[in-house]
């Protein structure tokens, strides 16, 4: 029986009732004018689901109008309210927050693929565009981390809108690459960042660029890659050691290589696998140092 063990970076948008959770998220508001406010403002609240996803299928979505007035009278700090108390804190709402975590494969966080999903983070941030601070489409799983990382960037152009896990598809081909650093790390280190795929326009190589450095992801995925390269050549030497043969060497490397593709293609540990099966100073200079 085949199991399809692939990790990609586009997850599928939590499975919610969104007039629902509203619902949930309003219920037993004590403060009477809130309550009133927010309930005249459903209907807008409701609509920007579709208002979201329009924007984002028309490749706008760092368009989208700051400080708007909503409709029915809701107000910006209404707006938060919503996501911090009763979202997050409510008996009502929290378990659509939480549903919402559990969103992400193997609970691992869709933009780094190493942390555990700890939070929420707002693709748009909630401070700014607080029209969408319960929109699910708006809501992404993610470590505690990358979150920070984000800030509250906002995009001023295409180039500059972040992947979108729930909406962008970087998964059909390899563009994280990685590249030996003779000078970092001991034995050495690896230096990470974007490949330009043949199919890629101008556009979507930026906007990959942008991501890994947004997130910093190159300096994640470099400390990880000095760790792991030790446990790499220990295997190595390890074969060697039992079978004196060096002919096999690189074979075992394309075998954890061909195992890593299958789970992510663009993942730092399967950049790092092609980057040193790929490298003639790895096989002809080091590893018969290494070796000796």
């Amino acid at each position: 029986m085949y199991i399809n063990m692939e990790k990609t970076l586009k997850i599928n948008i939590p499975d919610i009732d969104f007039e629902e959770m509203v619902n949930d998220c309003i219920k037993d508001i004590r403060d009477d004018d809130k309550r009133n406010r927010i309930n005249n403002s459903k209907s807008f609240i409701l609509s920007t689901s579709s208002a979201y996803k329009n924007a984002v299928k028309g490749g706008c979505l760092y368009k989208e109008k700051v400080d708007i007035k909503i409709t029915g009278g809701a107000t910006r700090d209404d707006m938060i309210y919503l996501y911090e108390k009763r979202l997050v804190e409510s008996k009502n709402g929290r378990k659509y927050y939480d549903k919402i975590k559990a969103n992400a494969p193997m609970g691992k966080c869709p933009i780094c693929d190493y942390n555990l999903v700890d939070t929420i983070d707002h693709y748009l941030p909630k401070t700014i565009f607080y029209q969408y601070a319960i929109t699910v489409e708006n809501l992404l799983p993610e470590c505690a981390k990358c979150n920070k990382n984000k800030t509250d960037k906002m995009a001023y152009n295409r180039i500059e809108e972040l992947i979108h896990p729930y909406f962008d598809d970087f998964d059909n081909d390899v563009w994280l690459h990685a590249s030996i650093d003779k000078n970092a790390g001991d034995p050495f280190g690896f230096k990470y960042g974007v490949e330009k795929p043949q199919t890629w326009d101008e556009e979507k190589f930026n906007r990959a660029k942008n991501h890994l450095s947004v997130y910093q992801l190159d300096s994640l995925y470099m400390i990880l890659a000095a760790s792991e390269i030790n446990k790499e050549l220990l295997k190595l030497k390890g074969h060697y050691l039992i079978s004196r043969d060096k002919k096999p060497l690189k074979e075992i490397v394309n075998i954890s290589l061909e195992v890593e593709k299958g789970i992510n293609r663009n993942s730092w540990k399967t950049a790092m696998l092609q980057c040193i099966y790929d490298n003639d100073w790895f096989w002809d200079t080091f590893i018969p140092q290494f070796l000796s």
